[in-house]
């Protein structure tokens, strides 16, 4: 079984309770996912019915019906059901995961505001916030840092 890249990847913009999410019935493989900004879940279709997706999890091994990627997280212990009412997975409209991003991420996150020490900026290697100096530990899309001369950069 062959993983597709996230980032190489059409897929079709769809409906999860209600909010916008990307879908594809191919796996995904997690590692070519940013992580702090996509969840990725898989999804398990019924033994009858292999076009009716019945459960949301973590990981499929078997009844795999797609792969869903969200800018939110979902409140799954083992796994969440899923009803007619709670998705639509037939849409045709096609999104790369950078535009879900972009169309999503901005609207949910307040940006970080960092103060730190001028002769620190240099060592830092993304957003420069002390408690979280690498983006990937930082929750947030936008960072903006102000020196300690009060000037933003």
């Amino acid at each position: 079984m062959i993983k597709k890249d996230a980032m190489d990847h059409n897929f079709t913009i769809c409906q999860l309770f209600g909010k916008p999410v990307l879908f594809t019935d191919d796996r995904i493989n997690p590692l070519t996912i940013p992580p702090s900004d996509v969840h990725m879940y898989e999804i398990r279709h019924s033994d009858e019915d292999f076009g009716e997706p019945v459960t949301i999890e973590n990981h499929i091994g078997a009844n795999f019906f797609g792969t869903v990627l969200t800018a939110f997280e979902l409140p799954i212990d083992d796994f969440l059901p899923l009803t007619e009412q709670d998705h639509d997975f037939f849409s045709t409209d096609q999104m790369t995961v950078v535009e879900y991003l972009s169309n999503t991420i901005p609207l949910r996150r307040e940006p970080c505001m960092a103060f730190i020490p001028k002769e620190q900026l240099p060592s830092m290697p993304f957003c420069g916030r002390l408690e979280c100096p690498l983006s990937d530990s930082c929750k947030h899309s936008t960072h903006i840092i102000t020196l300690n001369d009060g000037k933003e950069g």
